[in-house]
Formats: C-alpha cells, sequence, structure tokens
C-alpha cells in the first residue's frame, strides 16, 4: 500500500539525540507513538491521532503564551492522546509505575465518561495498544 504524502508529512518526526534526557514517561509516550505512526502507515491504524501538548505551556504557568493556550481552550489535565474515528474517539492516559491522576486529569476522565468518550490509562505501550484493539480501531 503506498502511503498518501499528506499522511507521511502529517507523521515525520526527528528522532531525538540520544543526548536528550527524557523522563521514563515521556520515553514510553514516544515508543507509543512511534507504534501508532507506524500502524497508521501500514492501514492498521483506523482513525486520527494527536498528542495535545499541554505541558508546553503548562510548564510555563504563568506568561502571555500561557494566557493565550488557556482562552484558546487548553484545558487543564488534557490526555496524553487523543484517538477520533468515524463513530467514536477516545482519549488515552498514560502513567509510569505507580503515579495516578492529578486532580485534573481526574476532572477530565469525568468529563470524558460524563459525555460518553472512551478514557482510560495505560502503563505501558502494549497496554495502549491493547486499549485500541479492544475499541476495534487497531488491527
Amino acid at each position: 500500500m503506498r502511503v498518501p504524502i499528506y499522511l507521511a508529512r502529517v507523521l515525520a518526526y526527528v528522532k531525538l539525540s540520544p543526548r536528550t534526557r527524557v523522563q521514563p514517561e515521556d520515553a514510553m509516550c514516544v515508543r507509543f507513538a512511534n507504534e501508532l505512526r507506524a500502524a497508521t502507515l501500514d492501514g492498521r491504524l483506523r482513525g486520527v491521532w494527536f498528542h495535545p501538548a499541554n505541558e508546553l505551556c503548562y510548564g510555563h504557568r504563568t506568561g502571555v503564551r500561557a494566557a493565550i493556550s488557556r482562552a484558546m481552550g487548553m484545558h487543564i489535565g488534557v490526555a496524553d492522546f487523543v484517538f477520533q474515528w468515524a463513530d467514536g474517539s477516545a482519549a488515552l492516559e498514560a502513567k509510569y509505575g505507580k503515579n495516578g491522576l492529578t486532580a485534573g486529569q481526574d476532572d477530565f476522565r469525568a468529563w470524558c465518561e460524563r459525555e460518553g468518550v472512551r478514557h482510560r490509562v495505560f502503563r505501558s505501550v502494549e497496554e495502549g495498544l491493547d486499549a485500541l484493539r479492544e475499541w476495534g480501531v487497531l488491527v
């Protein structure tokens, strides 16, 4: 199957330098995203996905960029990965080790549940992929 050029552009990324210091949860998210990229390019993942990079702004909780982002609708606690497909959607929150949800993440999960949006916490790449298989969007 030939990959459409638009999809290759959307999924392109620059590999991190081996010297880049990456926290364990972030490293797991990178591995998960790489699996998602491969499954998308192979046609095994039905739908679109993305990582809402709230941490880019919430690392700077004050200042103009943070204020603009919140005004534009950036929410505290949004899951690490958001998926959309023709007849549904889901949010996956990555957690490393025994870390639990923050208050904001718990609130976001409650919002998802109230609106019938699938939400799951995953603690390994395989567990995240299993959720997508269970929901019927990954083969």
